[in-house]
């Protein structure tokens, strides 16, 4: 019997499975949610609690305006409408929501709580959005022993777990799957033993200190890790957690959209192992973390974000649309009055941002990539 594969979209729209909270692909369902952008709901804090299938009240708000939108954040409203109509989805209780915006401190922070079933709690982090203020705080991890949003998720976590007596899963994308495995970790202990399961989709790691801490390596029994074959996020810096690879419709760095993750017989279809271009992206970036020192990787974060603020690119759409062969050479005469100690880390962050924005919509046997690899090596 030929079985269809299909994306988290198509499996809301087509199951009627009750959801378990301790499940891989019901926890991906969830923790996706938290893009939608719900700050966008007026007065959407002083309507909580309320289930999703409330949100069809809201349809003549911002956040349901498809409008301009891009790609991604259409999928994101396609995926809530979907939830909004499913039966046992649309269901589930919204008790709490944050969002947290500070420039000054380079903190992006969302977070949403379910009540499942009534009596079972999902916590849900918000990855990375497309602001530069959002992709600055991750690369702030390079040389931080911590960064706001991770120890907002920590007070989070405790926060929800203090009101409610419930177990709790937690879980999140990207940089949300960092920051849920950092909370799980280092929250209080008497919320410990309460997480029944945390979930890791293609997040980062940690620097070497945390990653080899009694707690975190106490934390990964219950932790699952799912990258897709093309993981480049998934595979910074430091981890151990148990990784479950993952087959994507996509090719390169859009494989790190969960839409893009295939699903057959209700379960994530997995795949032996992450591609060799992605592993040869986040190693060559592991290699250059060793040889630079913190304070010097901190100042040529600084600068690389300061040059994109002064060429006006304040979203990754702006870098996205930004960059060319041609643009690269201009993008280099922002930097040329960079410290010249600092200016070849700043150069060598730029190559490795550029192979992934040059190369997201190739697939990795094409000439073309690795015609422009070339032409990035010589950079600098």
């Amino acid at each position: 019997m030929w079985v269809i594969e299909m994306n988290i979209i198509e499996y809301v729209n087509t199951t009627s499975k009750e959801i378990d909270t301790n499940r891989h692909l019901d926890a991906l369902i969830l923790a996706q949610s938290i893009y939608f952008e719900f700050e966008k709901i007026p007065f959407f804090n002083e309507k909580l609690p309320l289930k999703i299938a409330d949100l069809e009240k809201e349809k003549a708000s911002e956040a349901f305006r498809l409008g301009e939108k891009s790609v991604f954040k259409k999928n994101h409203v396609h995926f809530i409408n979907a939830l909004i109509q499913n039966p046992v989805f649309q269901n589930v209780q919204i008790v709490d929501f944050q969002n947290q915006l500070v420039e000054e401190i380079d903190k992006q922070f969302a977070a949403i709580t379910y009540l499942v079933n009534g009596n079972k709690l999902f916590i849900a982090f918000r990855g990375t959005d497309s602001t530069m203020i959002g992709w600055k705080e991750d690369f702030n991890m390079m040389y931080s022993e911590y960064v706001p949003s991770q120890l907002s998720a920590k007070a989070y976590l405790e926060q929800t777990a203090s009101q409610y007596p419930y177990e709790v899963t937690v879980s999140g994308h990207s940089k949300g799957g960092n920051i849920a495995v950092y909370a799980a970790t280092t929250c209080k202990e008497e919320y410990v033993n309460r997480i029944k399961k945390v979930y890791n989709f293609d997040g980062p790691g940690f620097p070497i200190e945390f990653a080899n801490s009694e707690r975190y390596n106490n934390i990964l029994k219950i932790t699952e890790k799912y990258v897709p074959q093309f993981s480049f996020f998934g595979t910074l810096m430091n981890s151990s957690e148990p990784i479950f690879v993952i087959k994507s419709s996509s090719v390169s760095l859009y494989q790190h959209d969960p839409y893009s993750w295939l699903i057959k017989e209700g379960e994530l279809i997995r795949v032996n192992e992450i591609s060799p271009i992605s592993r040869q992206l986040s190693n060559s970036i592991s290699t250059w973390l060793k040889t630079v020192s913190k304070e010097q990787r901190e100042r040529a974060t600084d600068e690389l974000f300061q040059g994109f603020k002064r060429l006006n690119i304040c979203t990754i759409d702006d870098l996205r649309n930004f960059l060319s062969i041609q643009s690269i050479k201009d993008i280099s005469i922002i930097y040329n009055s960079v410290d010249p100690e600092i200016r070849s880390y700043v150069i060598e962050i730029s190559k490795e941002l550029l192979r992934l924005f040059l190369f997201d919509r190739e697939k990795e046997e094409n000439k073309s990539f690795y015609r422009k690899l070339s032409f990035i090596r010589r950079l600098g």
